[in-house]
Formats: structure tokens, C-alpha cells, sequence
């Protein structure tokens, strides 16, 4: 299931949120990971958002997420670690 990402990154209802890639990894560490911009009502690009979810060997989660204003310029970073895990019959099957 996808995260809602207008409100994990705190997005107006004024500004739209567009997905401009994203990626899965496979192997022994997995994970997805998404860019987005967010863009006012006039199309210009506010703020430029990576975001991220991995699972370890051990079925550990580590997520987060980065925002850079229209400069490129980090401006927050977040990171959040799962209290539990995802047990081996739940993970990705390991990519050939």
C-alpha cells in the first residue's frame, strides 16, 4: 500500500503533488523509492520531495523522506524506523 504522500509531506490542498519517478529494488535489502514535486496552482515547482521505504535481511523497516526547496537546497529530512518487523513469509521474494 502506497503512503499518502500530500499529507506525510504536509502538501496545501492549494499545491498539487506529482510522482515523477518511481523505483523498487530487489536482493537482500529491498525497497521503493519516489520523487515528487510539488507545484503551485501557476505549474512553478515549489518544492522537490525523495522519499523512501527498505527492508533489511533481518525483515527490519526503515523509511523517510527528504525536501529541497525550488534550489535544490535540502530543507527537511525525516527518517522513522519500525518498532517491529516483517516476518520472512511477508517479505519480497528476492529478485532473480
Amino acid at each position: 500500500m502506497l503512503p499518502n504522500f500530500e499529507a506525510l509531506f504536509g502538501v496545501p490542498r492549494h499545491h498539487n503533488l506529482v510522482l515523477i519517478r518511481s523505483r523498487g529494488r530487489g536482493g537482500a535489502m529491498w525497497g521503493d523509492y519516489w520523487s515528487h514535486q510539488e507545484v503551485d496552482g501557476s505549474g512553478t515547482v515549489i518544492a522537490s520531495y525523495e522519499s523512501y521505504a527498505e527492508v533489511d535481511p533481518q525483515g527490519q523497516v526503515q523509511c523517510g523522506w527528504r525536501k529541497y526547496d525550488s534550489s535544490g537546497n535540502l530543507i527537511e529530512a525525516q527518517t522513522f524506523s519500525a518498532s517491529g518487523s516483517i516476518p520472512s513469509s511477508k517479505q519480497r521474494p528476492l529478485a532473480a
